[in-house]
């Protein structure tokens, strides 16, 4: 078998990218996931296609039935590092990738966590097109273009988008707003990346940043600051410039402040068309 025997094969497996492209573009992390998802799926057949036209099928297969194929670790490791040894070997790029894709399949924490973020997703797509073109399925000409999907039914997608956006920021509020203060820090962190610097700068005119050792900042600059640290010193506070502080570690001292924040909040969402209460 040689690589014009392939090519409906490789065929689909750029339309396949592509897809996948269009996907990790989207701004919702249960859509770009699947992005990620398929970037993963692709390299593995690659591998696959590239074990048959070098006549080794034991390297494709697990057994002589031809009913199950080695896992994407065996696959690179046996198939692309043996025939291209100069690629990123698996240990070194693709291991840390194929294990988010595979938290995304094999776990239920996608459901409630953003597993993969957007750049690694977009990464993925991009290493997977790059070898494409160096084991000849992609021209030097040639480029994978996001297929946009269109469904068969109509619906708005900026509305639902921003329909989406609203619901999160209202979780965001919520939680700053309950007196439910246990696992507080993990599950801010989880919103505050969920919402991302992007939306924050759209929505509330301030932005978001994750610092080292597990802090991050939501800031508008001299007049508020929200501080966390979910991993070490386990601390969450909300600075009002020239104003004070609330620490959420002592919930009934300057309470005023987590107030005029919960309030600027809502004021700046209904800024924006977005209601949270």
């Amino acid at each position: 078998m040689n690589i014009d025997d392939n090519k409906h094969r490789i065929e689909t497996l750029k339309r396949m990218l592509a897809v996948g492209k269009y996907l990790a573009n989207n701004e919702m992390s249960e859509v770009y996931e699947l992005g990620h998802y398929i970037a993963d799926n692709v390299l593995g057949k690659i591998c696959m296609l590239i074990g048959l036209e070098n006549n080794r099928e034991d390297l494709v297969y697990t057994n002589n039935k031809k009913n199950r194929t080695r896992d994407l670790r065996e696959l690179y490791k046996g198939i692309l590092e043996h025939f291209y040894p100069d690629i990123p070997k698996y240990n070194d790029f693709v291991k840390k990738y194929h294990i988010d894709r595979s938290k995304y399949q094999h776990g239920l924490e996608h459901l409630d966590l953003k597993t993969i973020k957007k750049p690694l997703a977009m990464e993925y797509i991009k290493f997977v097109e790059k070898f494409m073109r160096k084991v000849g399925y992609l021209g030097k000409g040639d480029a994978i273009n996001p297929i946009r999907m269109v469904s068969s039914y109509s619906y708005n997608v900026g509305d639902y988008q921003r329909n989406y956006l609203e619901k999160k920021i209202k979780n965001f509020y919520n939680r700053l707003d309950s007196d439910d203060l246990e696992h507080i820090h993990m599950d801010m962190k989880t919103l505050l990346d969920d919402i991302g610097d992007r939306n924050f700068r759209k929505v509330l005119k301030m932005e978001y940043r994750g610092l080292r050792h597990g802090d991050s900042i939501l800031i508008e600059h001299n007049r508020w600051h929200l501080n966390l640290n979910h991993s070490f010193h386990k601390y969450l506070y909300i600075n009002k410039q020239n104003e004070g502080t609330y620490h959420f570690s002592e919930p009934d001292k300057n309470r005023e402040i987590l107030r005029d924040f919960l309030e600027m909040i809502k004021n700046r969402c209904k800024d924006e068309g977005f209601d949270i209460t």
